[in-house]
C-alpha cells in the first residue's frame, strides 16, 4: 500500500513538472510566432528552434537545462501511463492508438531533453526543427513497406489532429481538468483557452501528418517539415498572415492550458 502511494506521488510530480515544461515550450512557440506576425517580420519557430533561442538569452543555458529536465519528466510520465499504470480496463489509456501516442510522444520529449543537454557541448545551429528526422525517414524508406509505414503514421497523426480539434470543442477537457474549487468565470476562461489551444495544436498535427504522407508518396525525406514547417505552410495559404497569427496565438493558449492542467488536473 505504501509503495502504491509513493508511486502515485512520484507520478503526480512527473505530471506537474512535465506539463509546466510543456506549457513553457508551447508558450514560447506561440508567443514568438505571434510576435513575428504582429511585428511583420521573422519566421515561426519549432521546438528545437525555441530551445536554441532560449539558449541565446541571458542565463539561457541554465534555463534550457531546467526545461530539459521538465521535458524528460513529461516523457517519463507518458511512458509510465502506458507501462507502469495499474488502472483497470475502464482507464483512460485503453486503446492501441492512445498507447502508441503516449509511447511515441514520451520518446519525443525525452529526445528533446537530450537535445537540451547537448547544447552544453554542441554549438547550436539554426533551422534545427527537423534535427535528425531526415535520417530516420531515409532509413524507414529503405526498409520493406517503408513508404506504407510512413503513410500510415501520417494518416494516424492527421486523425489525432482531427480528434484533438474536436476534443477542444467538447466539455471533456474540463472534466479531465477537474478544479472543483474554480470560480465560475475561471472555469469558463479555461474552457475557452483549451478549446482554442487544442484546435490550433490539432491543426498543426494534421499538417505534420500531411507532410509525412508526402514523404511516403515521393520517397523524398525533404518533404517533411516539423512544427516550424507546419506554421510556415499555414502562413503560405490565402489569408496566411491571419491564419499564422491565429494558429500561433492558439499554440500560446495551448501552453497556458498546460499550466492549468498542472495546477488542477490530478492523474491516477
Amino acid at each position: 500500500m505504501e509503495q502504491t502511494t509513493q508511486g502515485t506521488v512520484w507520478k503526480l510530480r512527473l505530471f506537474v513538472v512535465g506539463h509546466v515544461a510543456k506549457g513553457v515550450v508551447f508558450c514560447l512557440i506561440g508567443g514568438l510566432g505571434t510576435y513575428a506576425v504582429v511585428r511583420g517580420g521573422g519566421d515561426p519557430r519549432g521546438m528545437m528552434d525555441v530551445l536554441i533561442w532560449l539558449h541565446a538569452q541571458a542565463f539561457g543555458l541554465a534555463m534550457v537545462m531546467i526545461l530539459g529536465l521538465g521535458l524528460f519528466a513529461h516523457g517519463v510520465w507518458r511512458w509510465w501511463k502506458v507501462f507502469g499504470s495499474t488502472e483497470d480496463s475502464k482507464a483512460k489509456v485503453v486503446t492501441i492508438g492512445e498507447r502508441i501516442g503516449h509511447v511515441v510522444g514520451g520518446a519525443f520529449y525525452i529526445l528533446l531533453c537530450v537535445f537540451s543537454f547537448s547544447l552544453l557541448w554542441i554549438e547550436p545551429q539554426t533551422n534545427s526543427d527537423n534535427g535528425s528526422t531526415d535520417q530516420v525517414l531515409e532509413f524507414t524508406l529503405k526498409i520493406p513497406w517503408g513508404e506504407w509505414i510512413l503513410g500510415l503514421i501520417g494518416a494516424i497523426i492527421i486523425l489525432v489532429g482531427i480528434v484533438m480539434a474536436v476534443q477542444g470543442s467538447k466539455r471533456q477537457l474540463m472534466v479531465e481538468l477537474g478544479g472543483a474549487d474554480m470560480a465560475k468565470w475561471e472555469r469558463r476562461g479555461y474552457r475557452i483557452i483549451g478549446m482554442a489551444g487544442f484546435l490550433a495544436w490539432g491543426m498543426v498535427n494534421a499538417v505534420i501528418g500531411y507532410f509525412l504522407i508526402r514523404v511516403a508518396m515521393t520517397s523524398d525525406p525533404d518533404k517533411y517539415k516539423g512544427i516550424k514547417g507546419a506554421l510556415e505552410f499555414v502562413g503560405g495559404r490565402t489569408f496566411g498572415t491571419l491564419l499564422l497569427g491565429s494558429v500561433s496565438a492558439g499554440l500560446l493558449l495551448f501552453g497556458l492550458f498546460m499550466f492549468a492542467k498542472a495546477r488542477y488536473e490530478r492523474t491516477e
